[in-house]
């Protein structure tokens, strides 16, 4: 390009290529000069559209007159390769997915911003991990760099594939050793697998690396609180939720609502969840909703409960702890009038589908017998019954269990010999 500044394309392809390493300052000067000196051409549509879209305006018409002008000059690859970035922008999955693959097409090897930012939709977007890991080790083969490996371990990761991600970390951290996000990552691995001490460990290297980190002094206070070290977790979250960390301001709220490593004080507990929840954290929200539920710490508002309830779904729909106390509160709320059984089904199905563990299987179980869903009730229940026997072998399953699993059964029978009937 400064070779040939007059070459529209040589310009676009710079900016394309910055944006494609998330240079966004650098690209948006690059889409000004081609606004500036070339108007009138499918350059300067195309750095407009970018430009608006970099700002998250009028996503969908906007990214598809971009893949119109990607698809009008088929033979441009920074063009579609614009396009695929936006789509990325704007978590459009499928579109990204395709436009991405289309650009691959058009290489033997693809760069290694493609794989990467390609596995970056599956994984983060659709949530198809195994095909994203194809592109995770193409990319790492091609730039073994600290982001590149931070791709694959994470995706490992999701995977539960915890010992592979733990050697990918450790070559992360030898490869970027100050960069304190691959040492916390590292320690979430670890979390995942219950190994808290070595959590702790990585976590205590990440706040090391970075002492200025709020998530860093967050992280340490999380792995404290797992190892029962409240006093410890206490100072960590205070510090976090000083300098303004949502996640350490709830739990440090709810180190005060339960008494551990502080004095009970339902008020700070309220005062702290309410913090949280003014910066739409779900944990914030969900306790919030659970102190107005039953006047803990706060004056008992059932209506407020489910303002709470509600806006921590709608900040993460795809939340199972707060699917799983919305669907409870609907379910067992003592003032009838605010029971729903048929939302309650819909929340619990959507829970365990995300998150099939014993609480959520619970829950489901109940709201199918409480909606005259026998048989389902009692394949919950089964599950529920296999899941406590595969997380906790060395206990015995509660009998109060097995007594509802034969409430379900008969319930279930004496249905389906009524329907014979009919």
């Amino acid at each position: 390009y400064r070779q040939y500044p007059e070459d529209v394309r040589l310009l676009f392809a710079q900016a394309v290529l910055e944006r494609s390493r998330w240079s966004k300052d650098e690209a948006q000067r690059f889409f000004l000069q081609i606004s500036q000196r070339f108007p009138d051409t499918v350059y300067s549509q195309a750095s407009e559209l970018a430009t608006v879209l970099d700002r998250h305006e009028s996503a969908d018409s906007n990214v598809a007159e971009l893949i119109r002008l990607s698809d009008a000059n088929p033979d441009d690859v920074y063009l579609l390769w614009l396009s695929a970035i936006e789509c990325r922008e704007q978590k459009k999955g499928v579109l990204g997915k395709k436009q991405y693959e289309k650009l691959l097409s058009k290489f033997r090897v693809g760069p290694v911003m493609v794989h990467h930012t390609l596995a970056n939709i599956l994984s983060e977007i659709l949530g198809d991990h195994e095909a994203a890991l194809k592109h995770r080790y193409i990319a790492v083969s091609l730039e073994a760099k600290g982001w590149t490996l931070d791709g694959l371990a994470n995706t490992l990761t999701y995977l539960k594939r915890y010992q592979e991600a733990c050697a990918v970390w450790a070559r992360t951290v030898q490869v970027s050793p100050n960069d304190s996000d691959y040492w916390r990552n590292w320690g979430g691995t670890l979390e995942e697998m219950g190994r808290y001490e070595e959590a702790l460990e990585k976590q205590m290297e990440a706040y090391r690396v970075d002492p200025s980190s709020a998530v860093n002094f967050y992280r340490v206070g999380w792995c404290l609180a797992k190892l029962a070290r409240y006093h410890e977790a206490v100072e960590f979250y205070s510090k976090a939720a000083q300098m303004g960390d949502a996640d350490a301001q709830a739990r440090l709220g709810f180190l005060y609502e339960k008494g551990q490593g502080v004095e009970t004080n339902l008020q700070e507990a309220v005062k702290l969840y309410r913090l949280a929840a003014d910066q739409g954290n779900v944990t914030g929200l969900h306790n919030l909703a659970l102190c107005y539920e039953v006047g803990k710490g706060v004056e008992k508002k059932l209506q407020q409960a489910v303002v709470y309830y509600r806006k921590a779904l709608e900040k993460e729909p795809a939340n199972a702890t707060a699917l799983n106390a919305y669907a409870w509160f609907l379910l067992t709320c003592k003032d009838e009038s605010f029971r729903n059984y048929p939302e309650a089904v819909r929340l619990a199905e959507r829970a365990v589908a995300l998150e099939p563990n014993n609480y959520n299987l619970d829950t489901l179980a109940v709201a199918y017998e409480k909606t005259g869903q026998y048989a389902k009730a009692v394949e919950a229940q089964k599950r529920l019954i296999a899941f406590r026997k595969q997380r906790i072998p060395d206990k015995e399953v509660p009998e109060r269990m097995f007594k509802r699993l034969a409430d379900y059964e008969q319930k279930s029978a004496e249905q389906a010999a009524k329907a014979r009937e009919q």
